[in-house]
């Protein structure tokens, strides 16, 4: 694959109004990062979205950042995937984190998030800072063979579009988060499905972990919430073995999260065809 096709170029992506940034089909996926007129930029993964720059803080606060402010001492923390930096950009505007360990399967991810400017500045060149050790590694590989205990995990997985990612959602995956973690330790996992696939994975992480604090954020945070595309939305598990609270003050840098608004997004029922909050009431309805 040439540079050209590697990195920006004159070509247009599938949509007609973007530039591409980057693009290349490495031996896992097919890669895609685009700048829209507006100058956002946006990331799909074998044509599924993964972040778009107008809306991803609020996607990465309530992953990112409600675990570090959890955590009783979020020293050492493990990012799985989320080789965009974006995750990992976060957890670095705490003082209280001495070093992160990020594991991203595929280091072509890795090398658009270290060479591609607007994503360079969109992650504040997080794969560089010095607290950071970048590991290309399949997740769960690296999971069973850790010899350390974490304070904080956060699982930036893709959602579950194949048998593969299913894998990183199920009970033994889970079990082994247990063993790399500690009694007061925080773990965050994206899962982005709606009820009926949210439910299980939250009994999947019961199963190893006593305490779930499952979360909704509607990523448009500056529209009217009416419920009306489900792809806005995004959900999320914050577990632990013990019951924790809120302890650390957010980062300076959040827009959308804050010690208020942690437990109004927390879903309230386990169960039915929407997710209940107090943020949002009874939306979206997934029937």
């Amino acid at each position: 694959m040439s540079e050209a096709d590697q990195h920006e170029s004159g070509h247009e992506s599938g949509h007609e109004s973007e530039r591409v940034l980057f693009s290349q089909r490495s031996p896992f996926q097919d890669i895609v990062l685009a700048q829209e007129p507006s100058g956002h930029i946006n990331l799909t993964l074998d044509d599924v979205w993964q972040f778009r720059s107008q809306d991803e803080h609020v996607f990465h606060e309530v992953l990112a950042d409600t675990p570090i402010m959890m955590a009783a001492s979020p020293a050492s923390v493990l990012i799985l995937g989320g080789g965009d930096g974006l995750a990992l950009r976060n957890v670095l505007r705490y003082p209280a984190v001495r070093q992160v360990t990020l594991c991203e399967l595929d280091p072509c991810v890795l090398t658009m998030t270290r060479t591609v400017p607007e994503l360079v500045a969109l992650s504040e060149n997080s794969l560089a800072d010095p607290r950071a050790q970048v590991i290309a590694a399949d997740a769960l590989a690296f999971v069973e063979t850790a010899d350390v205990r974490y304070d904080v995990v956060i699982c930036d997985f893709p959602a579950v579009t194949s048998p593969e990612l299913s894998r990183l959602f199920a009970p033994a995956f889970f079990r082994q988060l247990a063993a790399i973690t500690h009694a007061h330790s925080v773990v965050s996992i994206q899962v982005s499905l709606d009820p009926a696939g949210f439910w299980p994975i939250c009994a999947a992480v019961e199963a190893s972990f006593a305490w779930l604090h499952p979360m909704l954020a509607n990523l448009d945070a500056a529209a009217d919430v009416d419920g009306g595309d489900d792809d806005n939305w995004a959900d999320f598990v914050i577990a632990s073995q013990t019951p924790q609270v809120l302890r650390t003050k957010p980062a300076a840098e959040l827009r959308f999260l804050s010690h208020a608004r942690v437990p109004r997004l927390r879903i309230k029922n386990r169960a039915g065809d929407r997710f209940e909050t107090d943020e949002y009431g009874q939306m979206p309805d997934y029937r």
